[in-house]
Parts: structure tokens; sequence; C-alpha cells
């Protein structure tokens, strides 16, 4: 049975056009089993991701969204939703699906597809660690969409003022992208120490901070002691992308 157009439901989406496309992936699914036709992988992932992020947008249908995020998780499991720019509630739901079901990432992977430790799952107690997460939550979207350095700036200023752990590795790692000396970075890393964070799990603070360490003790062996810059490529297992270079102050 031939897929829809995904690239016009997509748009449709992003135009906030939501009914429309839920009812449309809803109405091809079932008619796909009346008849008992085939649908391809590639379809089949398409409408899992958008029935999973509309049943709990527009029915808030928890169990839906999961079942379809699993198909998700299981079948393309380095698929991810950042262009979406999902709310935090639903960002979550994939991202609970991807570690139950998923492969777990290589650290060269983390890095190379610019991925961010998840909000944590334990509930907020007080509104303002709340707002906490969802600045982290909106700042791992920019992060993992960035394309140029605005897109770091942007990041940087949002944070600047921010404490919890998670934002203080978060400006660390920024810096590493950004091509900030090895100097500056180490300064930042010594200054968060263990203490845990209300953002994100403990488990993932600790392998965040400790990768940062491993990434600093490799800049270190291979960056000229002269310049405050990083080297184009940073000496990591499995191999790192390119980086972007930048003087901006923050």
């Amino acid at each position: 049975m031939p897929c829809p157009d995904t690239v016009g439901l997509r748009h449709k989406f992003l135009e906030g056009d939501l009914e429309e496309v839920y009812n449309t992936w809803k109405n091809y699914l079932f008619i796909a089993r009346e008849i008992k036709s085939s649908i391809s992988m590639p379809c089949q992932i398409q409408a899992s991701k958008m029935l999973g992020i509309l049943s709990l947008v527009l029915r808030g249908d928890s169990a839906e969204a999961k079942n379809h995020f699993y198909m998700v998780a299981r079948y393309a499991p380095f698929v991810e939703m950042w262009e979406y720019s999902l709310p935090m509630e639903v960002q979550t739901a994939w991202d609970t699906a991807r570690a139950n079901f998923g492969p777990q990432r290589t650290a060269d992977q983390i890095w190379r597809d610019q991925w961010l430790p998840p909000v944590t799952s334990q509930a907020p107690s007080k509104p303002e660690i709340l707002s906490l997460r969802r600045l982290y939550h909106d700042s791992r979207v920019l992060y993992a969409l960035a394309r140029d350095p605005d897109y770091y700036v942007r990041i940087m200023q949002n944070i600047r003022s921010e404490m919890d752990p998670a934002f203080q590795l978060l400006r660390v790692d920024v810096m590493m992208r950004m091509g900030y000396g090895i100097g500056k970075a180490e300064n930042e890393l010594g200054k968060i120490g263990f203490q845990p964070s209300l953002v994100i799990a403990e488990f993932d603070l600790f392998v965040w901070q400790e990768r940062l360490y491993r990434i600093a003790e490799g800049l270190k062996a291979t960056v000229d002691p002269k310049p405050e810059k990083v080297p184009s490529e940073i000496p990591y297992p499995g191999g790192i992308p390119k980086i972007i270079q930048s003087d901006k102050e923050f």
C-alpha cells in the first residue's frame, strides 16, 4: 500500500495542522490492516513517530504513545525527534522508549550525534525545579540542532547564571564544541565536583562528567602548549567529527 505524502504531512505538522496529520496516519494504518496490505518499514517508522507524538499532544494517551515509540526504538533505534522541537514531556516519553528498547550509544556516537542526557524522570518537588528542567530541555534541543556557532552562543547566554551540575557540564561541553582552550574547559570542570543534579539522573551526570574529563585529557596530550585553541579534531576512541572554532566570550 503506497505511503501517504510524508513530506507534506511533516510540513502540516510543523505548521500546526495536528488533527489532520493524526487522522491521516490513523486512517492509513486502519485501511492497511483492513485490506491486509503490507507497509514499508520507512513508512511505518514515520507513522509511528507522528502518532507517538500526537497521541500525547492531542489525546494525552500515554499507552498509545508508548506503543508507537517502542516500534520506532526497535526498528530505527538511532532516529531522533529533535527536528520537531517537542515539549519536554513528549521528549521524555521518547527518551524512555529509546533507553528501554534501543542499543546503548558509545561515547563517540554520543559526541557525533550531539546527544545530551535526558531530563530525569524523578518528579519535581517545586515549580522552580520544573523550570530548570525545561530550560535544560530547551538547551538540549538547541544543542542537538546546532549547525553553526550561533546555536551554542544562545545556549551559553541562556544558562550563564545556572549552577546546577547539568548546566555546568553543558557549558564545558559547548566550550569544547566551540573550540575554547583546554585550560578554560578544565577550569570549569574543576568547579563541578560530584554534587547531585536536580535536572538529570545521577548516573547520567557521572557518565557525562567522566567523558568530558577523558576528552580533556586527550586534548592535553595533543595540544601545543602555546595556542589556547583546541585541535581540529578531538582525540577520542572511534574518531570525532570536526568542531567549530570561536572567539566569543560569555
